[in-house]
């Protein structure tokens, strides 16, 4: 069973976005966008989403504070 944790992000810190892109011949769409506290929490969505489907595209995004 999936254990869903709430994770407080420290904005002066940073955090990560995982965009979930579907591409297409004329027009791709942005299906998908999620924000997570560390690295690793994005990395493990990415690679549930490029396992689970093929047509999808995946990118982890960093943002760190000013």
């Amino acid at each position: 069973m999936l254990q869903i944790r709430q994770t407080e992000v420290v904005v002066n810190g940073g955090f990560f976005t995982v965009i979930v892109v579907k591409p297409d011949v004329f027009e791709s769409q942005i299906v998908d966008e999620r924000h997570f506290g560390t690295y690793e929490e994005a990395e493990w969505f990415k690679l549930q989403i490029a396992l689970n489907h093929k047509d999808l595209i995946c990118v982890v995004c960093e943002f760190r504070g000013a």
